[in-house]
């Protein structure tokens, strides 16, 4: 069940989590009620344009079933919108396509209307449906513009906003020079190796300079004594 909700001190992540925390059933609710409204508003049209000999079901149960669907419609949508208690679901899947219902609604009761010159009705059949979707219009409409403007509020009222990361240049001592650009800086615990000391691996023996080795003596020796050891 939604908590109590209230809006001090909200940001814009607490508005994606309350929404996200939302369960499908909400969602699949506003919808199939979207499509209600929807249907309804389709369905006046064909009451007041069809003659009452081409209509299988009489005139009085499509007005009843237009008006169950529309009042279901309206009921599921504010139900939905008043226990999910969360401002992005009610802009987002309430009122923007209750407007969207809405104006198609009204576009095919009109069109209907301007197209038709004689109708098999009376007046009442087209005013009623277009004063109420004319007033679902207006009414969505301003909902889902006062829902736009609170949630534009918190955003830019600056809730949620990350923090910026500030770079520290690398400190230098003053004895030692500023490193050229290219240069790279030697990770921590990393030894230069200009001051690696190569001890020998164990086991192995170097030659030393002396008497008989003619290669590390070269060079090294006078010429008579080169010889000398040469023979």
């Amino acid at each position: 069940m939604p908590q109590k909700y209230s809006q001090i001190n909200m940001s814009v992540t607490d508005l994606y989590a309350e929404r996200d925390r939302l369960s499908w059933a909400y969602r699949t609710i506003a919808l199939v009620a979207s499509w209600f409204v929807l249907g309804a508003y389709i369905l006046a049209p064909l009451i007041f344009t069809s003659a009452s000999g081409n209509l299988k079901p009489t005139r009085n149960t499509m007005v009843i079933l237009a008006v169950a669907m529309l009042v279901v419609g309206y009921v599921c949508l504010i139900m939905a919108a008043f226990l999910s208690r969360s401002l992005l679901f009610c802009f987002e899947s309430v009122a923007l396509p209750a407007v969207t219902s809405s104006v198609e609604g009204l576009f095919s009761v009109v069109m209907n209307h301007a197209l038709h010159k004689a109708f098999p009705v009376s007046h009442t059949y087209i005013i009623v449906p277009l004063v109420l979707v004319c007033i679902s219009v207006v009414a969505f409409g301003l909902w889902a513009a006062f829902l736009y403007r609170r949630i534009h509020s918190i955003k830019m009222s600056g809730g949620g906003r990350p923090v910026s990361l500030t770079f520290q240049e690398p400190s230098t001592s003053p004895s030692m020079g500023y490193p050229s650009p290219g240069m790279r800086y030697p990770s921590p615990g990393m030894r230069s190796p200009s001051r690696e000391r190569r001890s020998p691996s164990p086991g192995r023996r170097y030659p030393s300079p002396g008497i008989g080795d003619s290669a590390s003596t070269q060079g090294l020796l006078p010429p008579h004594q080169q010889q000398h050891f040469r023979g």
